[in-house]
């Protein structure tokens, strides 16, 4: 049998198993020819996701978006989080999974030019964490894509002039199960990088993820700040 025709036999297979929702074996494509069982996992949304061994390999939740990341739902399903906070089950999705694609980008489209990369240390996933809520947790798996695809304006830092030479606001729309979310991302440019090697451009956060109907967000404002002049 050809390597084509293993493969599509195996993925007939996995979907047969998966419209039935029990466990089945299924062929490796190895010269051993060795089996694991496919499991599936019910979510609390009544979703059901397949898994074989520690990976997802079908269902709700299994790859997102362009970077192919679970969905913070999933994410927070595992037992091992259960009972657990959603701020540190934040964190922990941003350290395992945001992290190593934001970092990975190289002159995104939604950042100034002279932006190389991006840096997403522990400080920056604790900002992002304490200002989360639910629908920016549905963009989570989308951020990286949003750098990609989104157009930024930039503002002085008026907070901290002496850390910060401006706060870049990178906006982009993201499709996430049939409803469309305006999403802008909060990112900061360091008035001096702390390293000669290190990037000047910090990711800090999220700071809409905004419904959108007919085209229009909707909400036009959001309450930000009380200044005293």
């Amino acid at each position: 049998m050809n390597d084509a025709a293993r493969k599509l036999g195996r993925a007939y297979l996995l979907g047969f198993a998966f419209a039935k929702g029990s466990t089945c074996r299924l062929a490796q494509d190895s010269d051993e020819d060795e089996s694991k069982d496919v499991k599936f996992r019910t979510l609390d949304n009544g979703a059901v996701i397949a898994i074989k061994g520690d990976e997802i390999v079908g269902g709700a939740g299994s790859s997102v978006g362009t970077d192919k990341l679970p969905t913070f739902e999933f994410f927070a399903s595992a037992e091992e989080r259960k009972g657990q906070s959603f701020t540190k089950t934040v964190r922990q999705y941003a350290e395992q999974h945001l992290k190593p694609v934001v970092e990975a980008l190289r002159f995104p489209k939604g950042m100034p030019e002279d932006c190389e990369r991006i840096a997403m240390g522990t400080k920056q996933i604790r900002e992002l964490a304490s200002h989360m809520n639910g629908d920016k947790a549905k963009v989570l798996p989308y951020i990286a894509d949003v750098y990609r695809r989104g157009t930024f304006r930039g503002e002085r830092d008026e907070k901290h002039p002496n850390d910060f030479a401006s706060v870049i606001y990178t906006t982009a729309n993201v499709s996430i199960d049939g409803e469309t979310y305006r999403v802008e991302l909060v990112s900061k440019k360091r008035s001096i990088p702390l390293k000669p090697e290190g990037t000047p451009y910090l990711q800090y956060g999220i700071s809409k993820a905004d419904t959108v109907e007919d085209g229009k967000p909707r909400s036009c404002y959001e309450f930000l700040e009380v200044r005293l002049l």
